[in-house]
């Protein structure tokens, strides 16, 4: 029986989940926003996304006149 002959592999697309940066563009951080019913999350990381440079939570904030009591 003669050896089987491969098919030539198709060229693999590079799949990348980073920002989408323009040319001349400047970028420090990526954010990832993840909102729940209850709460939001920010996480603000670097472009590898393996460093935290800021971590916020949702928190209830409400700014009232200083004669009002709440």
């Amino acid at each position: 029986m003669p050896p089987k002959t491969k098919a030539p592999a198709a060229p693999k697309e590079s799949i990348t989940l980073g920002p989408q940066i323009r040319e001349g563009e400047l970028v420090f951080g990526v954010a990832h926003i993840f909102a729940s019913f209850n709460d939001t999350f920010v996480h603000v990381t670097d472009l590898s996304g393996r460093e935290t440079i800021v971590r916020v939570t949702g928190k209830l904030s409400i700014i009232l006149p200083k004669n009002m009591e709440h």
